[in-house]
Protein backbone atom coordinates (compact mmCIF):
# COMPACT_ATOMS: atom_id res chain seq x y z
CA UNK A 1 0.00 0.00 0.00
CA UNK A 2 2.98 2.76 1.03
CA UNK A 3 4.68 1.79 -2.55
CA UNK A 4 1.56 2.29 -4.39
CA UNK A 5 1.14 5.44 -2.59
CA UNK A 6 4.63 6.96 -2.89
CA UNK A 7 3.86 5.75 -6.50
CA UNK A 8 0.97 7.55 -7.02
CA UNK A 9 3.08 11.10 -5.94
CA UNK A 10 6.11 10.35 -8.13
CA UNK A 11 3.80 9.73 -11.24
CA UNK A 12 1.18 12.79 -10.51
CA UNK A 13 3.29 15.57 -11.86
CA UNK A 14 4.03 13.66 -14.76
CA UNK A 15 0.38 13.12 -15.57
CA UNK A 16 -0.08 16.86 -14.78
CA UNK A 17 3.12 17.58 -17.22
CA UNK A 18 1.27 15.59 -19.93
CA UNK A 19 -2.49 17.32 -19.12
CA UNK A 20 -0.76 20.79 -20.09
CA UNK A 21 0.78 19.60 -23.03
CA UNK A 22 -2.68 18.81 -24.78
CA UNK A 23 -4.13 22.34 -25.38
CA UNK A 24 -6.75 22.38 -28.03
CA UNK A 25 -5.22 24.43 -30.45
CA UNK A 26 -2.14 21.33 -31.34
CA UNK A 27 -4.42 19.11 -30.99
CA UNK A 28 -7.05 20.33 -33.94
CA UNK A 29 -3.81 21.10 -35.91
CA UNK A 30 -2.50 17.63 -35.77
CA UNK A 31 -6.22 16.10 -36.41
CA UNK A 32 -6.50 18.11 -39.53
CA UNK A 33 -2.57 17.41 -40.77
CA UNK A 34 -3.64 13.61 -40.51
CA UNK A 35 -6.97 14.24 -42.20
CA UNK A 36 -5.49 16.44 -44.80
CA UNK A 37 -2.62 13.75 -46.13
CA UNK A 38 -5.37 10.53 -45.81
CA UNK A 39 -7.51 12.76 -48.56
CA UNK A 40 -4.61 14.03 -50.17
CA UNK A 41 -3.78 10.22 -50.65
CA UNK A 42 -6.48 9.58 -53.01
CA UNK A 43 -6.77 13.38 -54.16
CA UNK A 44 -4.04 15.28 -54.38
CA UNK A 45 -6.76 18.81 -56.28
CA UNK A 46 -10.27 18.76 -54.46
CA UNK A 47 -10.00 21.93 -51.89
CA UNK A 48 -9.63 21.20 -48.12
CA UNK A 49 -11.53 22.59 -45.31
CA UNK A 50 -13.15 22.00 -41.78
CA UNK A 51 -16.47 23.22 -40.52
CA UNK A 52 -15.53 25.85 -37.79
CA UNK A 53 -18.81 27.03 -35.61
CA UNK A 54 -18.75 30.23 -32.90
CA UNK A 55 -16.89 28.45 -30.38
CA UNK A 56 -13.86 28.02 -32.52
CA UNK A 57 -13.02 31.40 -31.96
CA UNK A 58 -11.30 32.36 -28.11
CA UNK A 59 -13.77 34.66 -26.16
CA UNK A 60 -13.68 34.46 -22.37
CA UNK A 61 -16.11 32.33 -21.04
CA UNK A 62 -17.57 30.90 -23.53
CA UNK A 63 -17.05 27.11 -24.82
CA UNK A 64 -13.78 26.70 -27.03
CA UNK A 65 -13.21 23.85 -29.50
CA UNK A 66 -9.52 24.45 -29.96
CA UNK A 67 -10.14 24.97 -33.79
CA UNK A 68 -8.94 28.49 -33.58
CA UNK A 69 -9.20 29.89 -37.41
CA UNK A 70 -5.89 31.61 -37.06
CA UNK A 71 -3.70 28.76 -36.05
CA UNK A 72 -5.63 26.13 -38.48
CA UNK A 73 -5.37 29.06 -41.39
CA UNK A 74 -2.19 27.48 -42.51
CA UNK A 75 -3.91 23.56 -42.69
CA UNK A 76 -6.92 24.48 -45.13
CA UNK A 77 -7.83 25.45 -48.20
CA UNK A 78 -10.46 28.30 -47.21
CA UNK A 79 -12.46 28.74 -44.00
CA UNK A 80 -15.98 27.16 -43.82
CA UNK A 81 -18.48 28.61 -40.86
CA UNK A 82 -21.92 27.13 -39.52
CA UNK A 83 -23.64 30.72 -38.96
CA UNK A 84 -27.12 30.84 -37.65
CA UNK A 85 -28.29 34.38 -37.25
CA UNK A 86 -30.18 35.19 -34.66
CA UNK A 87 -33.33 36.97 -33.64
CA UNK A 88 -32.09 40.58 -32.75
CA UNK A 89 -28.48 39.92 -32.92
CA UNK A 90 -27.40 40.34 -36.21
CA UNK A 91 -24.39 42.80 -35.70
CA UNK A 92 -22.99 40.02 -33.51
CA UNK A 93 -23.25 37.52 -36.09
CA UNK A 94 -21.48 39.41 -38.48
CA UNK A 95 -18.55 41.00 -35.45
CA UNK A 96 -18.87 36.79 -35.34
CA UNK A 97 -17.87 36.30 -38.65
CA UNK A 98 -15.53 38.90 -39.26
CA UNK A 99 -13.12 36.48 -36.02
CA UNK A 100 -12.89 34.00 -39.45
CA UNK A 101 -11.29 36.81 -41.53
CA UNK A 102 -7.77 35.10 -41.44
CA UNK A 103 -6.95 35.90 -45.00
CA UNK A 104 -8.24 32.96 -46.94
CA UNK A 105 -11.67 32.72 -48.40
CA UNK A 106 -15.06 32.53 -46.05
CA UNK A 107 -17.46 30.04 -47.29
CA UNK A 108 -20.32 30.05 -44.84
CA UNK A 109 -21.44 27.05 -45.16
CA UNK A 110 -24.03 25.86 -43.13
CA UNK A 111 -26.75 28.98 -42.49
CA UNK A 112 -30.51 28.60 -42.09
CA UNK A 113 -33.15 31.35 -40.89
CA UNK A 114 -33.87 29.00 -38.04
CA UNK A 115 -33.47 31.51 -35.37
CA UNK A 116 -34.20 34.93 -36.70
CA UNK A 117 -37.34 36.40 -38.95
CA UNK A 118 -36.79 36.72 -42.78
CA UNK A 119 -35.60 40.26 -42.61
CA UNK A 120 -32.74 40.03 -40.23
CA UNK A 121 -32.05 36.52 -42.34
CA UNK A 122 -31.84 38.76 -45.43
CA UNK A 123 -30.07 41.78 -43.84
CA UNK A 124 -27.44 38.83 -42.16
CA UNK A 125 -26.43 37.72 -45.73
CA UNK A 126 -26.15 41.37 -47.28
CA UNK A 127 -23.64 42.62 -44.38
CA UNK A 128 -21.96 39.24 -44.18
CA UNK A 129 -20.76 39.96 -48.39
CA UNK A 130 -17.88 42.20 -47.21
CA UNK A 131 -16.08 38.69 -45.22
CA UNK A 132 -18.09 35.78 -47.32
CA UNK A 133 -17.50 35.00 -50.90
CA UNK A 134 -20.20 32.17 -50.86
CA UNK A 135 -23.23 30.79 -48.75
CA UNK A 136 -24.64 26.88 -48.47
CA UNK A 137 -27.67 26.04 -46.99
CA UNK A 138 -30.15 23.74 -46.65
CA UNK A 139 -32.22 22.01 -49.20
CA UNK A 140 -34.21 18.37 -48.91
CA UNK A 141 -35.03 17.96 -51.91
CA UNK A 142 -38.32 19.53 -52.16
CA UNK A 143 -39.06 22.05 -54.80
CA UNK A 144 -40.49 25.57 -53.33
CA UNK A 145 -43.80 24.74 -54.97
CA UNK A 146 -43.94 22.08 -52.78
CA UNK A 147 -43.04 23.86 -49.84
CA UNK A 148 -45.60 26.65 -49.98
CA UNK A 149 -48.23 24.29 -50.62
CA UNK A 150 -47.30 22.50 -47.32
CA UNK A 151 -48.72 22.81 -44.15
CA UNK A 152 -46.15 21.90 -42.53
CA UNK A 153 -44.00 24.56 -40.22
CA UNK A 154 -40.56 22.84 -41.81
CA UNK A 155 -41.33 23.70 -45.51
CA UNK A 156 -42.95 27.20 -44.58
CA UNK A 157 -39.27 27.89 -43.13
CA UNK A 158 -37.69 26.10 -46.09
CA UNK A 159 -39.90 27.85 -48.67
CA UNK A 160 -38.61 31.21 -47.06
CA UNK A 161 -35.11 30.58 -47.14
CA UNK A 162 -35.26 29.22 -50.92
CA UNK A 163 -37.12 32.36 -51.48
CA UNK A 164 -34.37 34.36 -50.30
CA UNK A 165 -31.70 32.16 -52.10
CA UNK A 166 -33.73 32.45 -55.13
CA UNK A 167 -33.38 36.31 -55.69
CA UNK A 168 -29.92 35.90 -54.66
CA UNK A 169 -27.95 37.85 -51.44
CA UNK A 170 -29.55 40.81 -51.12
Amino acid sequence: EQRLQLRSKVQRPRCVAVVERLLPEPIAREWIRRMTRAIRTVDAHSLITVGLVSWSLKRPKVLYSGFDPHVLAGEVDFISVHLYPEAKKVDADIETLRGFAVGKPIVIEETFPLKCSREEFARFLRESKSHASGWIGFYWGRTLAECRKSREIADAMMASWLEIFQVGIP
